[in-house]
């Protein structure tokens, strides 16, 4: 299911780019797309939060060049 939807994000950050847009940045965590603890309806437990967040948390210090 994920899948489905990272390809659907893709291809939405594909049209705005060929569109001029120029502002927008794609991240994919490492560990995969729903590959984090979860918990209730697949959305991330408090553990996958954490995970999340320390892969995202270099990517945006870079893209915002903190």
């Amino acid at each position: 299911m994920y899948e489905v939807y990272q390809s659907y994000h893709r291809a939405a950050f594909a049209k705005a780019t060929a569109a001029g847009v120029s502002n927008l940045v794609y991240f994919t965590p490492s560990s995969g797309v729903g590959n984090y603890p979860r918990g209730c309806a697949a959305h991330p437990s408090v553990q996958g939060d954490q995970a999340i967040a320390a892969d995202l948390e270099p990517f945006l210090k870079g893209v915002m060049g903190w």
